[in-house]
């Protein structure tokens, strides 16, 4: 599903800067939304689902430490910025799960892909806007 076409998405690479797509993906690496910005300098064919499984499982196993629960993973590569997050529960996104579904079936991963000059903390201080965002699809 493509949200370029979205007002929220559109106002979302206004607003910050060198953001230059928007990845939402599901527990089994399958795409919900895929975006990229009118000006965005990477090439959506390269938006397979390595990207997102890679970082999903990144996620996964970061919960697994003593810490708490991990809220982002943040790559830093030489022309690129990925932010990658997951929504806490099906229920934040109104999927309904099945009593057969695994805990983190319902999950969404968010993954953001911005220029290496994009501000981190202004991408951070969206995320909860962009999850909400996900509530009303």
């Amino acid at each position: 599903m493509s949200a370029n076409n979205s007002p929220f998405f559109k106002k979302l690479f206004q607003r910050i800067s060198g953001l230059e797509a928007v990845l939402v993906t599901d527990a089994e690496g399958s795409f919900v939304i895929k975006t990229l910005s009118p000006s965005a300098t990477i090439q959506q064919k390269n938006f397979d689902t390595t990207l997102p499984n890679v970082l999903q499982v990144a996620i996964e196993q970061g919960n697994k430490l003593s810490f708490e629960k991990c809220e982002n993973v943040i790559s830093f590569y030489e022309n690129y910025i990925v932010i990658q997050t997951s929504t806490d529960t099906a229920e934040d996104v109104n999927i309904i799960k099945r009593e057969d579904d695994e805990d983190d079936e319902g999950e969404l991963y968010i993954t953001l892909i911005c220029s290496s000059n994009t501000s981190i903390q202004l991408v951070l201080d969206f995320i909860p806007q962009i999850k909400k965002v996900l509530q009303q699809l």
